[in-house]
């Protein structure tokens, strides 16, 4: 309804309080001033009231956005109030005509009894032509039970206190019209009571509190009317009928500003009105136990009777009273029980986020929307290494602290959500973003990283938690489905460019992720048809040129792809944890293929070969145990295998350095691949059982480069030479990485390395391939194979 429409219905509170205010005035004028003044002004006043609450009535009930039965009640109320004014007017004008003694009230004319009745008559229909609320029929039974025990314990009030004395007076036309009056209003009181004990009404409920207490006002004014009086009824005659047109008007006002029209369901757990049939039973057990008091007739014996029946029904009530509270502990615990059941069905247990679950339907139900939903996929990187280093307990306190950033990050329009594991997700809702400019989802995200760029505290341990985010938001036609896919996909291609960032799902961004996705998919397949393969990339003695050892680099021979490099396939198996079973594969066809050589060319096999391990072994404590079963079962001797790893990977924690002794006591050399690339490359030197440097490719590059002068670049020199140097101090051996030229190696002889690789000195070779060269290479000139 238009916010006018509601301001149009204020002057008409005020001007019946007006109204009321001079009713009262007039009244304390009159009874003490000129008490044998003329009383039609008094009617008057009350007339002009009721005919001034018909108009809000009217207008409320066409407001176009209440519902068919809330503007049928206000119609309803509004013809209450004509009728009403018709048969106070018809009053008013006979008082005028003829009126009444000095002293005396006047008597209500037949003639206006007739539309007075009918308006309330018209009052209890629209009153019981509103819905009930409910459509449980035990709840229909027990609501009607508790009108009707409201209304029977009226009624008694009714008849001791009124209609029996009328009719033992005889009284006269109009007092009987006043009873039915005060008769009519109890039982709309009555009714409406019933109404509040129902469910959704489409009448608001504090509307209908005042409506239901204009009724009430009406009764007491009838028995004020005929119980006090003539000084009574003119009182009551002259206050109540303008003072119930101001709570009517203020019922209306109060549905016009209501804020949905309507009386919601009553709550869980709230009974108003639980106790109201008990209050009528003890107060109609009053009433038994004074009539039976104040009858003088009645013997000894039926006032005991009366007392015990009394007695009986106080203690019925007070067991029934004892049972009820008990029941309603027992709905409260039950219902407690059923929302931590609801609770622990939607949301996760060890964060307190929602769950999967609750994920989905929330998803669903935003799709499509007003709003524009956009998901968040958070992957929390390299959180094995936490629980495998640090125990699952660390690992938990992790989880919830992610938790709690994750919540602060997604704020009051967000709905942060665990997947499982350590998988996340939220979920936005709100305008789509321009595409030129920043969405809500990319300031959710970039508040994450920024709240997870510092330590958090886990179990006692200050832990760095890096996540890979991927973004997408619903597009037209999109279903709920494909904004999932296409945030994975991002998150996918999050991890796929170096963990620890944010990605936004753009149109043709899953061609390349879903092509490393079925890359992994195949990878399986292939371990399992043997299509993977060895090649071994010589390390050559700078100063003699023979081959002292070798690198198994892996490589698969694609059925349709061609020879792929392990750029093409490795990330895939670390992402979907292939890397494990590929790595071990690796170690034992290695190994296998050096006893092959060496029952083949003797001497002129390499002696050692190095194979690559990745983090995820050297966190697996077994991994020790499959280098040993792997050297039995070759009958290769540990001096003669090389480990090589990253600097990164061996940063892994307690697990992993645990490890790396065990291999060390086996006898297995250590290798630091791509040594100075690392930001902890000099604490590792004192920290694991390392035996051989690689020096990395990217300190070779540019290595023979001179200045303009014609001397040696000192600032290329510095890092070769200074990890020679170190080495040197710390007996450790060197490997120089990425051997281009004749150039490079000769600058690296000048600074004292002796073994290196690289394409200058063979490129990686197939084992027959390599054992050719290896036969050339030790026979006598002359004799070398074809």
């Amino acid at each position: 309804m238009a916010q006018s429409g509601r301001r149009t219905l204020v002057p008409y509170l005020w001007l019946n309080l007006t109204l009321a205010v001079a009713a009262a005035l007039w009244l304390a004028a009159h009874l003490t001033l000129v008490p044998d003044g003329p009383v039609a002004p008094g009617y008057a006043i009350g007339l002009c009231a009721i005919a001034i609450t018909a108009v809000p009535l009217g207008r409320v009930g066409s407001f176009p956005d209440l519902s068919p039965d809330a503007r049928r009640f206000w119609r309803g109320l509004r013809i209450t109030a004509v009728l009403t004014t018709a048969g106070w007017a018809i009053a008013v004008v006979l008082i005028v005509l003829t009126p009444p003694p000095p002293g005396t009230a006047p008597r209500l004319p037949p003639l206006a009894t007739g539309p007075i009745v009918a308006g309330v008559l018209a009052f209890l229909t629209v009153v019981l032509l509103l819905p009930l609320g409910t459509q449980s029929r035990a709840a229909r039974l027990r609501y009607a039970l508790d009108s009707t025990t409201a209304v029977l314990a009226g009624s008694m009030f009714v008849w001791h206190f009124v209609v029996e004395p009328l009719f033992l007076e005889d009284g006269p036309i109009s007092d009987i019209a006043l009873l039915a009056i005060a008769v009519a209003c109890l039982l709309a009181g009555s009714v409406l009571t019933r109404l509040l004990l129902g469910g959704h009404s489409p009448v608001d409920r504090i509307a209908m509190y005042l409506v239901s207490g204009s009724g009430l006002l009406g009764a007491g004014a009838g028995f004020v009317t005929l119980t006090y009086g003539e000084q009574g009824k003119l009182g009551a005659a002259v206050l109540a009928v303008p003072v119930t047109a101001l709570i009517m008007t203020g019922a209306a006002i109060r549905q016009a500003y209501a804020p949905d029209g309507s009386t919601p369901a009553r709550e869980p757990g709230r009974v108003p009105f639980v106790v109201f049939p008990y209050v009528a039973v003890a107060a109609v057990n009053g009433l038994l136990l004074l009539v039976a008091h104040q009858d003088a007739s009645a013997d000894r014996q039926v006032r005991t009777v009366v007392a015990a029946a009394v007695a009986t029904t106080g203690l019925v009530v007070l067991r029934q009273i004892t049972v009820l509270r008990e029941n309603t502990r027992l709905v409260a615990h039950l219902r407690a029980q059923e929302m931590r059941l609801q609770r622990e069905a939607t949301h996760d247990a060890l964060t307190g986020l929602a769950n999967r679950a609750l994920f989905g339907s929330h998803l669903h139900a935003a799709v499509p929307g007003d709003d524009v939903p956009t998901v968040l996929l958070i992957d929390l990187d390299d959180f094995k290494t936490v629980n495998d280093t640090l125990g699952h307990a660390v690992g938990d306190r992790l989880l919830q602290a992610v938790a709690i950033a994750l919540r602060q990050a997604a704020g009051d329009r967000g709905l942060p959500v665990r997947l499982g594991g350590d998988e996340f997700a939220v979920l936005l809702t709100g305008p789509a973003p321009a595409p030129s400019s920043a969405g809500l989802g990319d300031e959710v995200a970039k508040r994450l990283l920024a709240a997870l760029d510092r330590p958090l505290l886990a179990g006692g341990h200050w832990l760095l938690a890096h996540v890979s985010i991927g973004a997408a938001t619903a597009r037209p036609g999109d279903r709920a489905e494909d904004v999932l896919r296409n945030a994975d996909v991002a998150m996918y291609a999050a991890k796929i460019r170096g963990k620890a960032r944010y990605v936004r799902y753009t149109d043709g961004m899953e061609q390349p992720v879903l092509a490393q996705m079925q890359t992994g998919g195949e990878l399986r397949r292939a371990l399992d048809e043997n299509e993977l393969v060895l090649f071994y990339q010589p390390i050559v003695d700078l100063e003699s040129g023979r081959t002292i050892g070798v690198e198994a680099l892996v490589r698969w021979r694609h059925p349709s792809r061609g020879l792929l490099l392990p750029g093409e396939f490795i990330p895939a198996a670390e992402r979907t944890g292939l890397i494990v079973p590929l790595g071990r594969w690796a170690l034992r066809e290695a190994c296998r293929q050096m006893i092959a050589w060496s029952a083949a060319l003797g001497d002129a096999a390499p002696h050692k070969v190095g194979v690559n391990v990745s983090a995820h072994q050297l966190q697996d404590p077994s991994f020790p145990v499959e280098v040993t079963a792997a050297l039995a079962d070759s009958g290769l001797t540990a001096d003669r295998l090389v480990l090589e790893l990253t600097e990164s990977a061996a940063l892994r924690g307690t697990a992993t350095t645990a490890t790396l002794h065990a291999l060390h006591d086996l006898g297995v050399k250590l290798a630091l691949d791509d040594f100075g690339t690392g930001e902890s490359s000099l604490s590792l030197l004192f920290a694991f059982p390392v035996a051989i440097l690689k020096l990395d490719r990217s300190f070779v590059t540019g290595i023979e480069l001179d200045t303009p002068a014609g001397l040696p670049d000192e600032a290329r020199l510095a890092v070769p030479r200074a990890v020679q140097q170190m080495a040197d101090a710390l007996r450790l051996d060197t490997v120089a990485e990425g051997i281009e030229n004749p150039a490079q190696a000769l600058r690296l002889r000048q600074l004292g390395y002796t073994t290196a690789q690289g394409f200058h000195l063979s490129r990686p070779l197939a084992p027959e391939a390599l054992a050719i060269s290896l036969s050339r290479a030790a026979a006598p000139v002359g004799q070398q194979p074809a």
